[in-house]
């Protein structure tokens, strides 16, 4: 689904190895380590934060945030068109790429059933 992965240095992506691997068999995707203080190298990722930093400043307290809260970000996120995209979202994106898998994969049918 993915070709490449730009990670930072932390200790939740060590396995590089396993993150490429496939459950299927061979490698999936490709993982690349960006370079410490390189915010640069994962643009957009970063973009994303800053998304995210519009609708929860620093300083939030996630105590208060309800589930109806982060269910409308994620909407709006998921939703927002996206030049990367040429101007399309998030969204329809990973459902066209769902729906290329889907006539290999009967659970794939069911989920794009059931959530879209």
């Amino acid at each position: 689904m993915f070709k490449s992965f730009t990670i930072d240095n932390g200790s939740e992506f060590a396995d590089c190895a396993g993150i490429e691997r496939s459950i299927h068999e061979g490698q999936r995707s490709k993982c690349y380590y960006c370079h410490p203080y390189s915010a640069y190298e994962r643009g957009s990722n970063e973009k994303q934060n800053q998304m995210l930093r519009r609708q929860f400043p620093k300083g939030t307290n996630f105590d208060t945030v309800t589930d109806e809260d982060v269910e409308r970000v994620e909407s709006w996120l998921n939703n927002y068109p996206r030049k990367l995209f040429g101007w399309g979202t998030s969204k329809t994106r990973l459902i066209k790429q769902f729906q290329g898998f889907a006539h290999r994969n009967k659970f794939l049918i069911i989920f794009l059933a059931l959530t879209y």
